[in-house]
């Protein structure tokens, strides 16, 4: 068994990518509905706040996106990018990785 150190930060992406599920109710098969790359763009709009005009899924509501301080968008941003990962795996398991 691998020993391995959780850092905060990942710690806190972990976190938040739960609090997305159970907290605001996001599944992952909605996740699986978001095939054009909306998760990613989601992502880009909280690395980048000032380009979310052109980043925020145009189906999505614009009320939903609240930007924070710069770690904390980091955050989200991450578990976005962990969600769309997540689904990519679903849909076609990348060569080696674990199946279940």
């Amino acid at each position: 068994m691998n020993n391995y150190v959780i850092s905060n930060a990942v710690s806190d992406v972990l976190a938040e990518r739960q609090r997305q599920q159970s907290v605001k109710g996001f599944s992952v098969q909605q996740d699986d509905t978001y095939i054009e790359g909306e998760l990613a763009a989601a992502a880009i709009s909280y690395i980048e706040p000032m380009e979310a005009g052109n980043y925020w899924p145009a189906d999505w509501p614009a009320a939903s996106f609240k930007p924070s301080d710069y770690r904390r968008n980091l955050v989200k941003a991450t578990a976005l990018l962990l969600a769309e990962l997540e689904r990519i795996d679903r849909q076609q398991p990348c060569e080696g990785a674990p199946t279940k």
